[in-house]
């Protein structure tokens, strides 16, 4: 019952990698509403309409995110029969955590943590009903990602330039192995 002549599994791998990058450029779509002009000619600024203008643009962030974790979930049972399937929900999970970094808005960042936490967690539980041998690795991995986010917290300053920089590398790969994935799970690739 999939999406036209696609199997669920395709249908879910697609839709997932799109909800997964639209909360990852939500905030783009809010900083488009506040109109810029660069001109030669100074103009004053409206400040009532550049906080609406924000406002507006927060509640926009908030509610696709809202949305789109909504339905990302409903996508979740749908793709927990492969191992590559597995592995596109751990990317997704790894990049919606790690991007709560560069968020400021509590509610944006609440939204990204459970969401990437869930995503872990599903797909690591998934991992081992699928893969029944490979459960203590899963485990181990599971606590050494554990004491890694346990230490983000309690680091010295002066490491902190190297952990964003491990974290960004972390980010950006995930994120950038979302699409061949995807096409892994079609099975295309």
């Amino acid at each position: 019952t999939g999406f036209g002549h696609l199997s669920t599994q395709r249908s879910a791998s697609a839709i997932y990698t799109l909800l997964i990058v639209l909360i990852l450029i939500a905030p783009w779509f809010a900083m488009a509403r506040i109109p810029i002009r660069v001109t030669g000619n100074p103009e004053t600024i409206d400040a009532y309409q550049v906080v609406r203008k924000v406002s507006d643009g927060h509640i926009l962030t908030i509610s696709l995110k809202t949305g789109a974790s909504l339905g990302i979930l409903i996508c979740v049972p749908l793709l927990l029969d492969t191992r590559y399937s597995l592995l596109l929900l751990i990317c997704g999970g790894v990049a919606l955590l790690l991007s709560t970094r560069s968020l400021r808005s509590r509610v944006e960042v609440l939204i990204g943590a459970i969401l990437g936490i869930i995503l872990i967690l599903v797909s690591a539980i998934g991992s081992a009903i699928l893969i029944p041998q490979a459960l203590i690795p899963i485990v181990l991995l599971l606590f050494i990602a554990t004491g890694l986010v346990l230490a983000l917290t309690v680091i010295d300053p002066k490491m902190r330039p190297w952990v964003t920089r491990i974290a960004d590398t972390l980010s950006l790969i995930s994120l950038l192995a979302l699409v061949p994935i995807t096409t892994l799970v079609w099975g295309i690739l």
